[in-house]
Order: C-alpha cells, then structure tokens, then sequence
C-alpha cells in the first residue's frame, strides 16, 4: 500500500489507505490542547445531527476541508471535542 499525504488550510494528514494520522493546525483555537480523534463516518453532517440530538453541542459545521474530506465537530458533555 503506498503512503499518501494531503494538505489544506486547516489539516495535514498522512496515511497508508485508510488510516490517517491528522494535523489540525488551528485547533487550539477551537478549544483543543492535545491529540485530536476523528471518526470516520460516511455522512459528517448527518453524524454532528445524531451527537446534538444526543445531547452534544455543536462546535463548527460539517465542513469541506478539501480533498474530499468533510469535518463537523462537536463538545460531548464532559467537554471533549468530538470529530467526525
């Protein structure tokens, strides 16, 4: 399997295939102070839906961070970002 690499404003992520490991360059700004987990999920918006209903806060938007990558984040109530 070879190795990929993708970039934009926001993120870098490397990875072999499916697996990829993340950086979220302004995350601070949202609040984050460590390693970040993202779950991958076939609809980011629909899943941001499912955490609010659950109780979550919304904390940005699905959003198209590029190469064909959608974020939506949300705080649990314990006050952790959740990824998707």
């Amino acid at each position: 399997m070879e190795p990929t690499s993708t970039s934009s404003k926001t993120t870098t992520s490397v990875g072999p295939g499916e697996l990829e490991v993340g950086l979220d360059q302004p995350g601070h700004q949202r609040g984050s102070t460590g390693a970040l987990a993202y779950w991958s999920v076939d609809d980011a918006a629909a899943s941001l839906q499912a955490l609010i209903d659950a109780g979550a806060e919304k904390v940005q938007d699905a959003t198209d961070i590029g190469y064909g990558k959608v974020i939506a984040i949300a705080r649990d109530f314990a006050g952790n970002c959740v990824y998707s």
